[in-house]
């Protein structure tokens, strides 16, 4: 799983409130501030395919950093991925986490796509690209150049070792880190955008080639065209009460994306 890290002490990321665009559509979005500074995050998934037709599925974010004080001021931003979250209970799972890897048993049943954690894969960067055991976790941008760090954080006073290397770490470590500095002018923002596939991704393949050229842009109008045109299929209530229009169909969106 992808996390995300703000200010210089690069303090976690957790927002308990996300919205959908347009109230039902699977594009979420949350926003916070740290230290002055507006931190805004969009993500969705969508399909290499075109049109969304079936091909591998990746997961796109965007976080928009603002600076909205009367003077210059910096971002911090912080990337890494992890390979399950925090755990808190008598579950051998990350706290609110699936099962993993689990194979259907036929067409419609449940299938969790994943391998099990091992203390033998080699981590390295290609490019814009974090890699384990030669496929793709995650692609994140080069401007502007971050810091990167084969984990979050390492020993005092030592230059960070990027060659390919197999770690000694715990499941809940933070790997392939990018840490990036953004200048930001008064009222200005950027954006920076990530993108994290389903299933890992073989470095040199076709699939990696078509993971490399997805745009966030693009592939946002494509989601957005490919879900109105489902919902428009299908019958329309509408109510006085916005909230209960959205409700019905993020509920139809829902249902779809559990049949898939």
């Amino acid at each position: 799983e992808l996390m995300f890290f703000v200010g210089p002490e690069q303090t976690p990321v957790s927002a308990r409130v996300k919205t959908l665009e347009d109230g039902y559509l699977p594009v979420l979005s949350y926003t916070i501030v740290h230290l002055g500074i507006e931190y805004r995050f969009t993500t969705f998934s969508a399909s290499l395919g075109k049109a969304q037709s079936p091909g591998p599925v990746v997961n796109l974010m965007r976080v928009t950093v603002k600076n909205s004080a009367i003077r210059p001021r910096a971002a911090f931003l912080t990337t890494a991925v992890r390979y399950q979250a925090e755990q808190s209970t008598e579950s051998p799972l990350g706290d609110n986490r699936f099962r993993r890897p689990i194979a259907d048993t036929g067409v419609g049943q449940f299938h969790q796509p994943g391998e099990l954690f091992s203390k033998k894969w080699v981590y390295n960067y290609h490019g814009n690209a974090f890699l384990r055991d030669g496929r793709a976790l995650y692609l994140f941008p080069t401007q502007p150049e971050p810091r990167l760090s084969l984990t979050l954080r390492s020993h005092y006073n030592r230059a960070p070792s990027l060659s390919p290397t197999m770690l000694d770490i715990e499941p809940t470590t933070p790997t392939g880190a990018a840490a990036y500095t953004v200048m930001l002018a008064p009222g200005e923002s950027r954006t920076l955008d990530f993108c994290m596939p389903l299933e890992p991704i073989a470095s040199g393949t076709p699939e990696f080639a078509a993971l490399n050229a997805a745009r966030f842009d693009d592939a946002h109008l494509s989601v957005i065209a490919f879900w109105r045109e489902i919902v428009g299929r299908g019958m329309a209530i509408t109510v006085p009460e916005a909230k209960v229009n959205e409700t019905f169909r993020a509920s139809l969106v829902y249902d779809l994306l559990a049949l898939n």
